[in-house]
């Protein structure tokens, strides 16, 4: 009782104390401390939510026509070995049957919560979620991914034996068939992940668990930076407290054409470019010039502080490498599509013309082998 009142004194008395209050005393968040607000949808949603009592995990999966895979995400929730959690499928005004297919696992499931967005876009879905989690702790699940059933065992444990305030793991990856085509894994230890995350996003978003008042303190994800929201997120969390990752594969990460992964790949390198230039001007001491409306275009991320050709080459290279990638895991039109980008940059140097031109065969050839198997 202690731990927490100091807890919410310190919250009280500072704009940022529950980061303070953080550091000094938590190992777990105080169960007193965390919002019970919670939204449903319909009677049936409601009556399924009161039997959920007092989850420790709030499970965020928002979804936009994911139709496809949602039943198999959510079947990954469901069957976990820690049961004490709440998943809400938060709807961002999906044109398929995602909502039907949510709504069958809310009649069979308590635990299981229908959530319409409240405003069009993958992050105000994010931080929707957050305002009504009920959890000290917060999995964010991707409606394509698959969880392995002791997914947030481990990581609850993690967080328990620890001062982290954010935990994520190894993945697979998957093809739209289920057939693992490789692995993701970055640094584990904290002081490696906070170094690295100045050069890239070294945590996997839909793998991670992390604590709510942390969270939603710093103000959960900011609108500034489309497609690298997280990406944003870590740096600012890493800048107060520890991250961390588990070295195995606790998701497995299906890779395919429609993800948002593969989308508006330019303004994911200017989002990036923009989340490292800011949290360099916060160690400096410096404001991080985000505010409300902040839309991460080129003339902000200059204002940043990065120059124009900096910002041009690495538009070059950063789109270069997705093609590569797309093309090594057989996401072809992606490969395509990356390389349409980068032939409508200005200035494209003739060494990366000759690149592209490179690439480009190989890619019709790939993709007439792979016709005949």
């Amino acid at each position: 009782m202690l731990r927490n009142e100091k807890y919410r004194s310190a919250a009280e008395a500072h704009p940022r104390g529950i980061i303070k209050a953080y550091q000094e005393y938590a190992c777990h968040p105080p169960r007193d401390c965390i919002t019970k607000s919670r939204i449903v949808t319909t009677v049936e949603d409601r009556q399924n939510a009161m039997e959920v009592r007092d989850p420790l995990v709030s499970v965020v999966m928002p979804v936009r026509n994911g139709q496809r895979f949602l039943d198999y995400a959510i079947r990954s929730v469901v069957g976990q070995t820690f049961p004490s959690f709440e998943l809400l499928v938060i709807d961002d005004f999906s044109e398929d049957e995602s909502v039907a297919v949510a709504r069958q696992w809310v009649n069979r499931d308590s635990r299981v919560v229908s959530v319409p967005n409240r405003d069009r876009g993958l992050i105000n879905a994010l931080n929707h979620g957050i305002a009504i989690a009920r959890g000290g702790f917060i999995a964010r699940v991707d409606a394509d991914d698959i969880c392995a059933p002791t997914r947030f065992e481990r990581q609850i444990d993690a967080l328990r034996q620890s001062r982290v305030a954010v935990v994520g793991s190894a993945a697979r990856m998957i093809n739209v068939r289920g057939q693992v085509i490789g692995e993701i894994r970055h640094p584990t230890r904290p002081e490696d992940i906070r170094r690295a995350l100045l050069d890239y996003c070294c945590i996997a978003h839909p793998t991670t668990m992390m604590r709510t008042d942390v969270v939603r303190a710093l103000g959960g994800y900011r609108n500034a930076f489309v497609h690298c929201e997280d990406y944003d997120l870590w740096l600012r969390i890493s800048e107060h407290a520890d991250i961390t990752n588990l070295d195995e594969c606790l998701l497995d990460y299906r890779i395919h054409e429609a993800q948002v992964t593969w989308g508006s790949l330019e303004q994911r390198i200017l989002s990036e470019l923009g989340a490292v230039a800011a949290a360099k001007r916060r160690q400096a001491g410096l404001p991080d010039l985000i505010a409300a409306g902040t839309v991460m275009d080129r003339t902000a991320v200059i204002e940043l502080g990065v120059p124009s050709e900096v910002i041009k080459d690495q538009i070059l290279l950063r789109t270069y490498g997705a093609a590569v990638n797309a093309m090594r895991l057989r996401q072809y039109l992606s490969a395509r599509r990356a390389l349409d980008v980068l032939r409508r940059q200005p200035s494209v140097p003739v060494r990366m013309h000759i690149r592209c031109g490179i690439l480009e065969a190989q890619l019709v050839a790939r993709q007439f082998f792979h016709s005949f198997h």
